[in-house]
């Protein structure tokens, strides 16, 4: 069942973006690092002019930024052949000429990785000395940890999938990987667990409960699986975890937390988990059976392009049954006094079925709506003719249906075409009631942080580092501070956020794409079809390529727009569909 309008749940990616390697971030349009940045070696590219072009023509980048104990340092090198033409490279007066492992290197100390910075050098050729003067531009949205090398994995291969299992509890065995080699029997965590294990099977869901060894249990204080902590369930004698899992048939990511204070041991050690489907026989559901059936959802319907209650409410169960199967919702939607109804039909969605039976004198028509989306707003037409004594009429209706999800409070955006967006983030209290939503409206730097951060509910112990956020409500400081803490979205200095800024569609897409790559979404090499995308910044060029094949934003005639303000309609599109990508 959709997690929007059916539960109104939120999904929390705490869990899932404090373990992920979300490289140190930059704002989209920050000019320096965050504070949580580590001491380390990054990568930064610059542009480098001086009045010989010799400097520019041989020292090429990246350059290595380096952190020591929270003082930035860029090092710039080259063939050891050019490098030895320097005779001389100073800033402020000061040699920045360093030997490092033997090599020659420019080793420049820097405020921030940001800005420009001057010097005076020499270079040797032909003999004579040429004095030259440089600038060395450093451009702190292209900082990047150096990618690790990986060591090969083994590719994982399933015994057998499963689409979907019927409801049941079921005795399964698991194995442990090794997370480095994806090798199976990793007895640093079978030691700890019992390969014995119990798949529970509830509407559609599945969870398994893995118990610990009897001499193990005493020391381990979790478990956490796909980026979920696990529910300790039982801890008399051995203990026993229960986990949500998505698939029965993939290998997920896991960790076990092992303390031993008298060894003065508190470590989580990881490892890859998946259930032994060999020679494993489950009962499937086929594709005509539901896998959770009988929901109640209240049903809205609003006079066209408004937000008013059509009459035509009077004519139907104010709730609409939905069942879920493998591939669709169906609703049903039920008038009571059909008698009245001479045809109905709706956009978007199809009529799978009609029946009509009689109850207390009317004349009951129940429509099975087959749709894939039930948290859109439809268009329909309800056709009526009326002969009821002095009622009497023939009219035929425009509607819009709603299901689930509340009211509409808003009285400007009925008439436009992310009404459905709006209403549907509402509904998970995602945006708060009132009269107006102002949906061309700029959204500001702190708006769009507290929007985003009221689905991902991000948590942190970390102090707001921006001095310019501090007179705002509590909720935006959280979310403000959460969002940079987590390194999706930072401020424009260590210690400024610019909180009433409008943010640029370019900016939403690198700050959605880190909550999708802080989700496990790895990126598909789609290539940028906008002309109007010039940017160098490979991180923006990547957010605009993929959320655009993802359909999370799209351009308009061509063009993408990137420069433009984000508007609070199109922000409403942008998190909802990050939602649907993120959840499904």
């Amino acid at each position: 069942m959709s997690k929007f309008q059916s539960r109104s749940t939120k999904i929390a990616l705490a869990s899932v973006l404090a373990t992920s390697a979300i490289v140190p971030a930059v704002a989209a349009s920050a000019e320096t690092p965050s504070r949580s940045m580590p001491d380390g070696q990054y990568t930064i590219d610059f542009t480098i002019t001086d009045t010989t072009q010799q400097l520019a023509k041989y020292i090429q980048g990246p350059a290595t930024l380096i952190i020591e104990d929270g003082k930035y340092f860029i090092q710039l090198s080259a063939d050891a052949t050019v490098m030895n033409m320097l005779t001389k490279v100073e800033v402020d007066g000061v040699s920045v000429i360093k030997e490092v492992n033997g090599q020659k290197v420019i080793y420049i100390p820097v405020e921030r990785p940001g800005g420009t910075v001057k010097g005076e050098g020499a270079v040797a050729v032909g003999g004579k000395e040429i004095p030259t003067a440089f600038e060395l531009t450093l451009d702190p949205t292209t900082i990047k940890a150096p990618e690790a090398a990986e060591e090969e994995k083994v590719e994982f291969v399933p015994g057998k999938t499963f689409k979907q299992v019927k409801d049941g509890e079921y005795a399964i065995t698991f194995d442990a990987y090794d997370p480095k080699t994806n090798k199976g029997d990793y007895a640093a965590i079978t030691n700890h667990l019992e390969k014995d294990a119990k798949l529970i099977v509830k509407d559609g869901k599945y969870s398994v409960e893995l118990t610990v060894t009897e001499k193990s249990s005493p020391m381990i204080a979790g478990l956490k699986v796909a980026g979920a902590d696990a529910t300790l369930v039982s801890e008399e004698g051995k203990k026993v975890y229960s986990f949500a899992l998505k698939s029965i048939s993939d290998l997920v990511e896991a960790g076990i937390h092992v303390v031993v204070p008298a060894a003065n041991m508190d470590k989580w050690y990881e490892f890859g988990f998946a259930i032994n489907t060999a020679n494993l026989d489950l009962p499937e559901v086929t594709e005509e059976q539901p896998v959770e059936v009988g929901e109640e959802l209240p049903l809205y319907i609003y006079k066209d392009k408004t937000n008013e209650i059509s009459v035509m409410s009077t004519y139907v169960k104010p709730t609409v049954t939905v069942t879920e199967t493998a591939n669709e919702f169906l609703v049903d939607l039920t008038f009571v006094q059909g008698q009245y109804l001479n045809k109905f039909n709706i956009e978007g969605a199809t009529i799978a079925d009609e029946k009509t039976t009689g109850v207390d004198g009317n004349t009951v028509k129940i429509y099975t709506i087959a749709t894939t989306n039930l948290d859109a707003v439809y268009t329909a037409t309800v056709d009526v003719s009326v002969d009821a004594g002095p009622v009497k009429y023939d009219s035929v209706y425009p509607v819009q249906l709603q299901f689930g999800g509340k009211i509409n409070p808003f009285t400007d955006i009925t008439k436009l075409g992310d009404y459905g967006n709006i209403v549907t983030l509402y509904s998970i209290d995602l945006f708060k009631e009132a009269d107006k939503f102002n949906p061309n409206g700029k959204v500001k730097r702190s708006q769009f942080a507290l929007m985003l951060n009221r689905y991902l509910n991000l948590d942190t112990t970390a102090k707001n580092p921006f001095k310019d956020v501090s007179s705002f409500d509590a909720e935006t400081q959280k979310a403000v501070t959460a969002l940079s803490d987590y390194g999706i979205m930072n401020g424009t200095s260590a210690t400024a956020f610019e909180p009433t800024k409008e943010i640029t569609r370019q900016q939403a897409a690198v700050i959605i794409y880190r909550v999708l790559e802080g989700a496990g979404y790895k990126a598909t090499g789609a290539s940028v079809p906008f002309k109007d995308v010039t940017t160098s910044n490979k991180e923006a060029l990547t957010a605009i390529a993929e959320l655009n094949a993802l359909g999370i934003m799209t351009g308009n005639e061509g063009k993408f727009n990137p420069t433009n303000t984000l508007t609070r309609s199109q922000m409403a599109k942008v998190i909802l569909n990050t939602l649907y990508v993120v959840e499904n």
